[in-house]
């Protein structure tokens, strides 16, 4: 039975039941095949730029026997036609790459569709990028693995653009739950490491000073 880690497993909880699924990046295409062979969906486009992970998608495909998945060599959505895709999951990659797959798809400002991101890193730029692209994230979630945390994102266009705190582009919104608290220590800690840093090598007060203010804003977030 194939089996996802932590961050693939929350990342695959959030598409949709009967989705038409387009996954960017999939390289063995293993969240498509899970959600198949778990009656979450029936349909799917596995997407990457290189054949490499291509063609491990099409093993695992065939070691799993699961029909209903189309390879597509593309980068990012170039090559992906809208046709009847319902989610887009753009997951283990960096922040400025997912949002450049999203800038340069001409199909995807569509309030129908769901897109499901898992950024790497730079989560903060993903999250700026998309309201001030008029994208909104309805729901955010943490999943563990060791002692990394990896955020999943569900997106959908809006159409109102617009700018976000530097907290919010941080963290996402504000969360009860033990993960984010922990999310929420861990960037707090980093900040006062920069600043700790400046204080010993820079004589930029400034810079300084937009770091202390924003380690204010967090612990009060």
């Amino acid at each position: 039975m194939l089996k996802l880690s932590e961050r693939l497993l929350l990342t695959a909880s959030f598409v949709r039941q009967g989705a038409v699924l387009a996954d960017v990046g999939t390289d063995h295409a293993y969240i498509p095949a899970f959600l198949i062979k778990n009656a979450v969906i029936s349909k799917a486009y596995a997407c990457d730029i290189n054949e490499g992970p291509l063609q491990n998608a099409a093993k695992t495909l065939e070691s799993e026997n699961i029909d209903g998945v189309s390879l597509i060599l593309s980068d990012g959505l170039k090559n992906v036609s809208k046709s009847d895709i319902s989610d887009v999951l753009i997951a283990g990659m960096g922040g400025e790459l997912i949002a450049r797959i999203i800038s340069d798809c001409d199909w995807c400002e569509d309030k129908q569709l769901n897109f499901i991101l898992q950024p790497m890193t730079k989560a903060d730029y993903l999250r700026k990028f998309l309201y001030k692209n008029g994208y909104e994230i309805i729901k955010e979630s943490i999943a563990a693995e060791g002692e990394k945390l990896y955020t999943v994102m569900l997106v959908r266009y809006s159409a109102v653009k617009q700018d976000i705190s530097e907290a919010f582009a941080l963290l996402g919104a504000p969360a009860e739950d033990d993960m984010f608290k922990l999310k929420k220590e861990r960037e707090i800690k980093r900040l006062k490491k920069v600043r700790d840093g400046l204080l010993m090598s820079s004589t930029n007060k400034e810079e300084i000073k937009q770091i202390e203010l924003l380690i204010s804003e967090l612990e009060v977030y």
